[in-house]
């Protein structure tokens, strides 16, 4: 698991959904897949129900430098 930084980052980059209220909650997951490489999972909800769900790999040397 990535530290506290990065997953508050993530988190924060899709509080708008919250502040909108297009969803109830918005959970997000960094996993260190290792070679520079991490896996970000997101999952959002309305009333009770997934609105939108996915898993995105990402080169950690272009997220660290902002590419």
């Amino acid at each position: 698991m990535f530290c506290s930084v990065e997953q508050y980052k993530a988190e924060e980059d899709l509080k708008w959904f919250l502040d909108d209220d297009i969803a109830d909650s918005v959970e997000v997951e960094l996993l260190d897949e290792g070679n520079n490489r991490i896996q970000l999972n997101v999952r959002i909800e309305k009333s009770g129900e997934i609105i939108e769900s996915g898993k995105y790999a990402l080169q950690w040397e272009a997220v660290k430098n902002g590419v």
